[in-house]
């Protein structure tokens, strides 16, 4: 047997809660020579496979005997015809199980439709009920509920057992015999072709642009503010690379040679530089405030202002390097070459060295 089928039945009728009347109606209305029909035809097709094909069975394998038919086909028709006759064989045993079941079910049913007895008939319960109700021994009442119980008695005695057996542990019908070529055929079904994550993968690759898009769009925004207090302690920085860059213009020192009068040029001079200091930040990506960079605009032109101070005030620490002629160890001096010639009418204090040919002496 290749297996059995599921339960028929699962549950039976609660025939306690049920009426006389009612259960008397149902139990006639099963048809039990119907049952024993379709249990005769299912013996009848049983018998005939099991008593014909046999002889059908025997016969192929003679005529392909006397035939002296060899080789790999006819192995193969061998096991086919083999084959062919287990699955009948099978075929046959199955039906004549569930012939015999059904014939059990008819007769079963035949007793329950005898054994329960109408409403008010006369059962062999019913009987002494009806004698013992004459006897005053038991009322109307008591009578009719003794036949509903006689009633119950069957149809849980008869009807369940039958019917409950009948639907349990039927053989299934054998299946088609599967050819050795035929075994690949028939593919699985592969529904699950169009795969669902493209659109889930697609949906986070969209944030993940937008998140990137997102912070290169913020930045724009919020760098102003996030430099805003960051501008001076950037431009403190920035100051630096100038004064590296203000000494490379060191022509200053050159300058020194009018001292007085160049002081106030190098403070003229020294914004030129710076001017010409902005442009080589743009190289750098940090002093061009509108064309290159997008990220630093609008800060680094409101502290770039204040940057051109610092090298203003530090502009003058050049002329200092002129101012050190002041403090020479000659205290009187040398004239024409550290200090004015002095006029014949001025009245020059007595000097303590004398030098010949440069100082004329005292009239």
């Amino acid at each position: 047997m290749t297996g059995v089928d599921p339960d028929y039945i699962s549950s039976m009728e609660h025939f306690e809660s049920m009426r006389h009347e009612e259960i008397y109606a149902k139990a006639q209305q099963i048809d039990a020579a119907e049952v024993l029909r379709a249990s005769v035809a299912w013996l009848e097709v049983a018998g005939t496979l099991s008593t014909s094909f046999p002889l059908t069975r025997t016969s192929t394998d003679r005529v392909m005997n006397s035939m002296e038919w060899q080789g790999a086909a006819a192995d193969a028709a061998f096991a086919s015809t083999r084959s062919f006759a287990a699955s009948v064989d099978e075929l046959a045993a199955i039906m004549g199980q569930v012939g015999a079941r059904l014939g059990g079910v008819a007769a079963a049913a035949e007793a329950v439709k005898i054994a329960v007895a109408p409403p008010g008939g006369s059962g062999p319960i019913g009987a002494v009920a009806k004698l013992l109700e004459a006897a005053h021994v038991i009322d109307a009442q008591m009578a009719e509920e003794a036949l509903r119980q006689e009633a119950v008695l069957a149809m849980n005695m008869v009807y369940k057992p039958a019917y409950s057996t009948a639907g349990k542990a039927v053989p299934a019908l054998p299946g088609p015999p599967q050819l050795p070529g035929i075994q690949s055929a028939p593919p699985p079904p592969k529904q699950r072709q169009a795969p669902q994550y493209f659109p889930q993968d697609e949906q986070p690759s969209t944030p993940q642009d937008s998140y990137p898009s997102a912070p290169n769009g913020q930045p724009q925004g919020p760098s102003p503010e996030s430099q805003a207090p960051q501008g001076p302690s950037t431009p403190s920085p920035t100051p630096a690379p100038p004064t590296t860059q203000s000494p490379s213009p060191t022509p200053a020192p050159p300058t020194t040679q009018a001292p007085p009068t160049q002081d106030a040029p190098p403070t003229t001079q020294a914004p030129p530089p710076t001017t010409q200091q902005a442009p080589p930040p743009p190289p750098t990506t940090q002093a061009p405030p509108p064309p290159p960079p997008t990220h630093e605009p609008p800060a680094p032109p409101t502290r770039d202002a204040p940057p051109p101070a610092p090298p203003s005030q530090q502009a003058p620490p050049p002329p200092p390097p002129g101012q050190p002629p002041a403090p020479l160890p000659d205290p009187g001096g040398q004239p024409g070459v550290t200090g004015p010639i002095p006029s014949e009418d001025e009245q020059q204090p007595p000097s303590t060295t004398n030098q010949p040919g440069v100082v004329p002496s005292q009239k």
